[in-house]
């Protein structure tokens, strides 16, 4: 896949947010995303391929890709280091991607299906992530199932937290 920008950028610590590394976006392609119909970006990290947000600094107004410490850990990054970076605006900005025991637990439980079709995407995003971020298959399907049955007994706003 061929993407609309590419740019090498430091790996930035900053203070403040839940992400403390984060990888600054040069002026002329923050400039070309400003006006952009979604934040949501699609690209590769040191030929890794990422689907994330794209973030504005409110204390100096730059843009950025923030990087949890599971990409620092897989790109073996350290503050300091150059990242090769290809992105283009997300065609599928409200894409939600479940994993395959999510996946499979809400196929099986179609009332848990109808009550998750209700959350807003980030809702569904943040869950997803909770269960996908696990490292273990049996981890993650004990968190699918755990999702299942909070959106089938009307406890799923609890599920906004993270476990």
């Amino acid at each position: 896949m061929s993407y609309d920008h590419v740019f090498l950028a430091p790996v930035l610590l900053t203070r403040g947010g839940m992400t403390p590394h984060k990888l600054p976006l040069p002026d002329a392609v923050a400039e070309a995303l400003a006006e952009a119909p979604t934040r949501r970006m699609i690209g590769t990290m040191n030929g890794e391929p990422f689907r994330q947000a794209l973030h504005r600094s409110k204390a100096d107004g730059f843009y950025f890709l923030a990087l949890s410490k599971r990409t620092m850990r897989a790109l073996d990054l350290a503050q300091g280091d150059l990242v090769g970076v290809e992105m283009s605006v997300d065609p599928e900005p409200d894409r939600v991607d479940l994993g395959d025991e999510l996946a499979a637990a809400l196929d099986a439980d179609a009332e848990a299906r109808d009550v998750w079709d209700t959350l807003t995407t980030g809702a569904k995003r943040n869950v997803a992530y909770t269960v996908t971020s696990a490292k273990r298959a049996n981890t993650r399907e004990s968190r699918a199932a755990e999702v299942v049955r909070r959106l089938r007994e009307g406890t799923h706003d609890a599920l906004r937290r993270r476990w």
